[in-house]
């Protein structure tokens, strides 16, 4: 990425694994903004949490982040979408 200065660099989320960065950052860039995953502690020596973060440029943030809400939110949608099919099919029976 050119121009890394921390100046204009703002963190978006704090994960638990570099996947969970990573499927943000792959959300991210499918809406056009530019982030990466920047890791200061080696996983397989000391698990710990929120090692991972997700970071985006200043003027991206507000972006980001509405983007990160709306898929959060969509997942939760499906997910009781999902349990109120199951029940559905569990009484039916």
């Amino acid at each position: 990425m050119e121009n890394n200065n921390s100046d204009n660099l703002k963190i978006l989320a704090r994960c638990i694994s570099d996947i969970e960065a990573e499927l943000i950052v792959r959300l991210l860039e499918e809406n056009g903004i530019e982030s990466f995953v920047e890791t200061n502690i080696p996983h397989s020596v000391w698990p710990v949490s929120a090692d991972a973060l997700v970071i985006v440029h200043e003027e991206d943030y507000d972006q980001a982040r509405q983007i990160l809400k709306e898929n959060i939110e969509n997942q939760e949608i499906i997910a009781e979408e999902e349990n109120t099919n199951n029940n559905s099919e569990e009484e039916g029976e």
